[in-house]
């Protein structure tokens, strides 16, 4: 984080500040695995990802003229993204005929004498 903002942010209270952050990025990094509110905390971490990706990181540098990289914080809001939860109408199907393998065809194929 660049000095002149972590100097605003905190007042001179730089360790405060930290483990502010330190506690809610482990509060919801507890409820994403804990599945409790999966969609509200992995919101959460995508914004926050993008205040520290902006604030802190300053969009990596990229229009400085001399970033190399984007930083971590897009990579994160992408397995955040990954992460996400599907909605109840899409849930996997329960029975094991609806969720046929590669496996399960050649398998048929072998039995039937096809192959």
């Amino acid at each position: 984080m660049d000095r002149a903002v972590l100097g605003w942010l905190s007042y001179g209270h730089e360790l405060w500040l930290l483990a502010a952050l330190s506690l809610v990025c482990a509060l919801i990094a507890l409820l994403v695995v804990a599945e409790i509110l999966p969609r509200v905390a992995l919101g959460a971490a995508i914004a926050l990802n993008l205040v520290f990706w902006v604030v802190g990181q300053n969009l990596g540098g990229m229009l400085s003229g001399s970033g190399t990289d984007l930083g971590t914080a897009p990579p994160l809001m992408l397995f955040a993204l990954v992460l996400w939860p599907r909605p109840l109408g899409l849930e996997a199907p329960a029975d094991r005929a609806a969720t046929r393998t590669t496996g399960d065809y050649v398998a048929q194929a072998v039995a039937s004498g096809k192959v």
